[in-house]
């Protein structure tokens, strides 16, 4: 699996490792970045660079930034540029940002935005979580600061902040028994066989 693919002319789909290899993306003309991991970028390399600083986790929200990371792409094509999207394998965070772009830029449903990226990079797989918030995105029509848009966003967080709620006591109730269980007795092993006298 090469290390970046190209999605549409001037996009392209990778990993870390293609987001520091400097003679790579000069050969393929990069001039933007767009990283979607935890880890610190490099600054005043040359490129222009956004970093969205998330993990790849269900209850990430990357729904807030769609407009913001589709402007950033946007702005390095009409720049007569080209951007890698990157995370840390080119899987989920990224490919989940380059999904929106796709779904609000060529009006496909999230189904068909996360395949056709599969027919470029065939590791694409978005966690559940944040294809959930394609799905949001494509029913407020790529608008999320529409009326109808912070109304999902809105509903989509409080539905995340009680599966939050309930999974932190779910751990404190577990921690409570725990603390409380009733230490383990010592289980003598095997007893070594016999000696027999032949």
């Amino acid at each position: 699996m090469p290390n970046m693919n190209l999605i549409v002319p001037g996009v392209w789909l990778g990993n870390a490792f293609a987001a520091r290899n400097v003679q790579s993306l000069h050969e393929h003309a990069i001039t933007h970045i767009l990283s979607v991991l935890q880890d610190n970028q490099p600054q005043d390399d040359g490129f222009t660079r956004l970093t969205i600083a998330v993990d790849d986790a269900d209850d990430e929200d990357l729904l807030s930034r769609f407009h913001e990371t589709n402007t950033f792409i946007q702005s390095a094509l009409e720049d007569d540029g080209a951007v890698l999207v990157h995370c840390q394998q080119g899987v989920s965070r990224s490919a989940t940002v380059v999904a929106a772009y796709m779904m609000q830029t060529h009006s496909l449903p999230p189904s068909e935005a996360v395949r056709f990226l599969r027919s470029k990079r065939f590791i694409v797989w978005p966690n559940p979580g944040f294809f959930t918030q394609l799905e949001i995105y494509s029913r407020c029509n790529c608008d999320i600061s529409s009326k109808e848009g912070q109304v999902a966003y809105q509903g989509w967080k409080k539905e995340r902040d009680v599966r939050y709620a309930e999974l932190v006591k779910r751990t404190e109730n577990f921690q409570v028994l725990w603390n409380h269980r009733k230490p383990h007795q010592s289980i003598s092993g095997p007893s070594e066989p016999s000696s027999v006298e032949m």
